[in-house]
């Protein structure tokens, strides 16, 4: 803080900023009554206040004429800057009154994995050209954990994934959709790809690759099998989603991933799709902001685009 700054705050320090109100009805009153009812103070309370006001400026203020209270030329060269700093105080407590989302300019960063990239980023674009066409869109690559810190710090406004979990307190979340967990293997796959279905020794005798952002070789299917005290041989733990669809493809081995991926990838690759011979939960994709963000009009304005922008995208 510089030396004016520093001037300026113990200015501020030393005088009841309640005052600065009193000096501003009187200039549009120029009357002790009138001035003490639109202040909701008594006549002896308002006289005591421009006495304090008087003592702090060195100044009458106000003088008593046949006409009423007349502020002096001190009093009117401060009212014009008190009454612009109120109206602005008082439009930065209370905020907007109405909001447009075509007067955001701000660019949403959001965390989240490749699938839900893929299916959110068209549509949201869409949304955004329409309705606010000066937000920007930053999407980063999310973590096998929660963006904490980044949520907090509103580097990232939004993490978007279905494998978070349990959240910890400060933080809000809202499910945009449910997806199941399917096998796939490519059409000409020499043992699978003729079936219709998948028992689980096929399942257990088969090469997996495991969608593994977080780099482990383990995940929930493992956990299910382990629960009937089975297992399955991992061959290769990938970076994302989307390329599990080439990989599978163009490998002799079954992937386990979400419905809405591997059906999408089996447009375009040689994919058969195969229900699991085992029962695995849902996945919920959720997304989740940080308390500080949860009453923003205009982060309130992202949070619905996002849920609507995937609503609209069919299976």
């Amino acid at each position: 803080m510089n030396e004016t700054s520093q001037l300026n705050m113990r200015t501020l320090a030393a005088l009841d900023l309640n005052l600065i109100k009193v000096l501003h009805v009187m200039a549009i009153e120029r009357h002790v009554t009138r001035a003490a009812k639109v202040l909701g103070m008594s006549q002896p309370a308002l006289s005591h206040a421009l006495r304090r006001l008087r003592d702090a400026f060195d100044d009458q203020l106000f003088v008593k004429t046949s006409a009423g209270m007349v502020p002096t030329p001190r009093a009117e060269a401060l009212a014009p800057a008190i009454s612009a700093a109120l109206t602005a105080i008082a439009g930065t407590l209370t905020g907007p009154t109405v909001f447009l989302p075509a007067a955001i300019r701000r660019t949403f960063a959001v965390r989240t994995t490749d699938l839900v990239e893929a299916l959110l980023v068209p549509p949201l674009l869409s949304s955004f050209a329409a309705t606010a066409p000066q937000v920007n869109l930053l999407v980063r690559a999310a973590s096998p954990e929660l963006p904490r810190s980044e949520l907090e710090s509103g580097a990232c406004d939004l993490a978007i994934a279905g494998y978070f979990g349990d959240l910890p307190d400060g933080f809000f979340q809202q499910q945009l959709f449910q997806d199941a967990f399917v096998c796939a293997v490519r059409i000409d796959h020499p043992r699978l790809g003729k079936k219709r279905r998948l028992t689980l020794d096929d399942y257990c005798g088969a090469d997996h690759i495991l969608i593994a952002p977080g780099g482990e070789l383990h995940g929930q299917v493992d956990e299910a099998l382990r629960r009937k005290r089975k297992k399955r041989r991992v061959i290769a733990g990938l970076s994302n989603f989307l390329v599990s669809g080439w990989v599978t493809a163009d490998v002799d081995c079954i992937v386990t991933a979400p419905e809405r991926l591997l059906r999408r990838l089996a447009t375009h690759l040689p994919l058969k799709i195969l229900p699991p011979p085992l029962t695995l939960p849902p996945i919920n994709v959720v997304q989740v902001w940080h308390a500080r963000h949860h009453e923003d009009a205009e982060h309130r304005w992202l949070r619905e685009q996002v849920r609507g922008a995937l609503a609209r995208v069919r299976d």
